[in-house]
């Protein structure tokens, strides 16, 4: 059985944890199929019995062990289309003849069963017993989807559409895979929390850029507060003793004052 060292060089830091092959990749491609479990990725891989031969791949698609959100896998069964097939074309067969006896098959059936409904009633017989065969003898199958944290992960032979015939490790793969991706998980977590590197948020999230509406409120709302500070109360007014009100007399002026005062203004 061919394992993922023959098809890929993998770098110095990155290990095979696990494998599981021998199936067979019905959809998209009819090819041998390994899925293949690393300290780093997930890879699965298909190679035809010639690709095989020349140590190239037919296809592979692969995605970071981290990157893996769930796995589903579940089992079908479906008709055996080739023994379908060759029940139709009994039961076509036997229509032909029907319609025209002439055929030297249809003749040697006549001489040996006397009678020639009964030749094309065996025919006919027995492309019934193909199709009841191919329903009877179903073949299993597996449909598997690795569910990635993202949608756009979820594409190629990771989607659903993605169909395998059950190989000599299926109960092993459906038993076993899920558990093996966590512990992978885990180790991976586990070694980057004993590292002791200290992650900085700024260098994976965007600093929140200042509103504008935000800082223009703010710049009123300082002047106004500027402007209301409580101000040292200035001292009364103090008017000059020597000088009183144009209309009014100072009590305080003496009598030779006020005769020139009023001479002043008369």
């Amino acid at each position: 059985m061919f394992t993922l060292s023959d098809f890929i060089n993998l770098p110095q830091d990155e290990n095979i944890v696990q494998e599981y092959g021998g199936f067979t990749l019905k959809k998209p491609q009819n090819a041998g199929l390994n899925i293949a479990l690393t300290t780093k990725r997930l890879i699965l891989y298909g190679f035809t019995k010639k690709s095989a031969k020349s140590g190239n791949l037919s296809l592979i698609q692969e995605m970071r062990i981290n990157d893996i959100k769930g796995v589903e896998i579940y089992e079908k069964k479906v008709p055996e289309m080739h023994l379908a097939g060759i029940g139709i074309l009994f039961m076509a067969a036997s229509f032909t003849g029907f319609l025209n006896p002439a055929p030297s098959v249809f003749q040697t059936l006549d001489t040996i069963l006397k009678n020639q409904i009964s030749g094309i009633s065996l025919i006919f017989s027995i492309g019934i017993i193909f199709v009841i065969l191919s329903f009877l003898l179903k073949k299993r199958e597996l449909s598997i989807k690795f569910k990635g944290r993202s949608e756009n992960l979820n594409c190629g032979i990771f989607s659903d559409k993605t169909v395998i015939a059950g190989g000599s490790e299926e109960q092993r793969l459906i038993r076993e895979i899920g558990s093996v991706i966590m512990n992978i998980q885990e180790s991976c977590e586990d070694a980057l929390s004993h590292t002791g590197v200290e992650v900085n948020p700024d260098e994976f999230f965007e600093k929140s850029l200042p509103d504008e509406d935000s800082d223009v409120l703010e710049t009123e709302v300082t002047k106004e507060e500027k402007n209301l500070e409580i101000k040292p109360k200035e001292p009364p007014l103090q008017l000059d003793e020597d000088y009183g009100d144009d209309f009014s007399e100072s009590p305080d002026l003496s009598g030779s004052k006020k005769s020139e005062k009023d001479d002043y203004l008369f």
